[in-house]
């Protein structure tokens, strides 16, 4: 097996961005059986529009010196690599017992954190795994392995949540990677969902130091470290909230989304028809519909993530965003900071930004104080 990913080495979200793993979604072929001409049309574009951002984002970061690692179309959460034919997804979904479709790895920051010279895989499927991307030797399988050889509960005590929030994550075994944030020697771990995760952080990796601070959940959706001393935040989470969290650090917070373009002046206009969960230009009952029975696990809550936020930093002086916003631009350049701007048309429906799609694995880094 030819890994593409050997070795590892990241300490913070900022210093020179050296390899990044980018994610992946479905091909449009893999819907091309669908009998419905309209929802087959809807999927195909949906998928062949977000490949081909992905694929603009892939050429910005290597003409930026990036090694870019790509994950497979058609590569599952479960790991799973399919053929491109729906007979076959059916018969997959049937011998699992899947009554929805699983969401394709178009987010690998949810599956793992890079610490120092390990990738901790914070979920425990193995996921990361079974891509063939990667050398056993910089995954930190701890979760998966432990939870082979335990027949009980995981070690995560999710707070609770209406229908179960899909059995507490799988009975607990997982957590969501973007809830730790690095800044060196510190990591910034919330607490809101997990009651225990600064707790098993702090047990599993003691040479950390830990500040723990509740803000719902993914950080990487509410603030962003653009470099020593200066983050942006969401417009909820005040500069006072970090007092403790980022003694000394110049905190700026959005004050609202950016309404730049006719496709947000449609989300505002149309979220309502889905909770404010997904949205998709020309969506209408029947895909609607679709999307509710059989992707309801592909989607977030996209109306409280601030995309402005989600962005990923190349170097203290360079960082890709997602969205264009007046403020956060001049917030950046007085920083020294240039913003490189990719689009990303699906974003209110697979509900990330640039720092969800990638993941970090190597930067000009090494384990030191910020504070």
């Amino acid at each position: 097996m030819d890994y593409r990913v050997t070795k590892v080495n990241s300490f913070n979200g900022w210093d020179p961005l050296r390899q990044v793993v980018l994610g992946n979604c479905y091909s449009p072929n893999f819907f091309k059986d669908l009998p419905n001409r309209h929802l087959r049309n809807m999927m195909q574009t949906l998928m062949a529009e977000t490949i081909e951002d992905l694929d603009i984002i892939q050429q910005t970061l290597e003409g930026l010196g990036v090694d870019v690692v790509r994950i497979p179309e058609n590569m599952l959460d479960t790991g799973e690599l399919l053929t491109d034919t729906y007979e076959t997804f059916v018969e997959f979904m049937e011998k699992s017992k899947q009554i929805t479709l699983p969401k394709p790895m178009i987010v690998p920051r949810d599956y793992a954190i890079t610490l120092g010279n390990k990738i901790l895989q914070s979920y425990s499927n193995g996921a990361l795994e079974r891509t063939g991307l990667f050398s056993p030797d910089v995954l930190d399988s701890r979760l998966t392995e432990k939870r082979k050889n335990t027949n009980g509960l995981g070690p995560f005590e999710y707070r609770e949540f209406d229908e179960n929030y899909d059995q507490a994550v799988d009975q607990s075994w997982n957590f969501f990677a973007p809830c730790v944030t690095r800044f060196g020697d510190r990591l910034v771990v919330d607490n809101e969902d997990i009651k225990n995760l600064g707790q098993w952080i702090q047990q599993e990796f003691p040479h950390y130091k830990q500040t723990k601070i509740a803000i719902g959940g993914h950080s990487d959706g509410t603030f962003c470290p653009i470099k020593p001393g200066k983050v942006i935040c969401a417009p909820w989470m005040y500069p006072k909230n970090y007092r403790k969290t980022l003694p000394g650090w110049d905190i700026f917070p959005v004050d609202r989304p950016a309404v730049t373009n006719k496709s947000f002046l449609e989300w505002e206009r149309k979220k309502h028809l889905h909770q404010g969960k997904w949205w998709v230009e020309g969506a209408d009952e029947t895909f609607s519909s679709y999307v509710d029975q059989w992707l309801n696990k592909w989607i977030g809550f996209c109306e409280e993530t601030v995309y402005e936020v989600n962005m990923l930093s190349i170097s203290p002086n360079q960082i890709l965003c997602l969205v264009e916003h007046d403020d956060v631009h001049r917030k950046l350049e007085d920083m020294g900071v240039e913003p490189i701007y990719c689009r990303y048309r699906h974003r209110h429906f697979w509900d990330g930004g640039a720092h969800c799609l990638t993941l970090d694995t190597v930067r000009d880094s090494k384990m030191e104080s910020y504070f």
